[in-house]
């Protein structure tokens, strides 16, 4: 159970290859809001990822979070953290409080804006790539109340492929072993 418990913990360590097999991405987003994602590699294991997100009752909101991947045991096989803010839009049609004023049907009157953490794991396949991710989101103003949680599952069209997905970039170059010429005709 020992060796079990150290090769997942030195799997998950992070390691300095680039994880992200994949330049750009786009797709949907489908959990407790329906969303589009799309997502593009800025550094080798950095990604920024824009949302919008709707869910069909009361609310939309658009996200942008960074994200640091991290390769896991298999290729193609990631693990990713980070963060970013959110914003999102209440329908200021849905309901009237006693006191007149625009509430959703959850009770909230204004806006949502905040931070949004992000952690989750994705695999690419082919041109697909699928993930699982947590989000929660720390509102500053409006929302339903200062912490918002949300899991999702996501499913992306890889638009352009890394060539060299894990490419360190950091290997000397070869050199030449030359021979050794004599020195005036004569040998060594």
């Amino acid at each position: 159970m020992k060796k079990y418990m150290c090769f997942i913990a030195l799997s998950l360590v992070g390691v300095s290859l680039m994880a992200q097999p994949y330049y750009n991405a786009i797709g949907v987003r489908l959990g407790k809001q329906y969303g589009i994602s799309v997502q593009q590699k800025i550094y080798n294991n950095f990604t920024v990822e824009g949302l919008f997100h709707y869910d069909f009752r009361n609310t939309s909101s658009i996200s942008v979070v960074g994200k640091q991947y991290k390769k896991i045991i298999l290729p193609n096989l990631n693990y990713y953290y980070g963060g970013g803010l959110h914003k999102g839009w209440i329908k200021d049609n849905i309901l009237e409080s006693d006191d007149g004023a625009k509430v959703d049907a959850e009770g909230n009157t204004s806006d949502p804006f905040g931070i949004t953490g992000v952690a989750g794991l994705e695999m690419t396949l082919g041109r697909f790539n699928i993930g699982m991710d947590y989000r929660p989101n720390i509102n500053f103003t409006g929302g339903g109340g200062l912490l918002d949680h949300n899991t999702a599952f996501s499913i992306r069209y890889v638009i352009m492929k890394d060539k060299q997905p894990f490419k360190t970039g950091n290997k000397k170059k070869k050199r030449k072993k030359s021979a050794k010429k004599p020195i005036l005709g004569k040998k060594r």
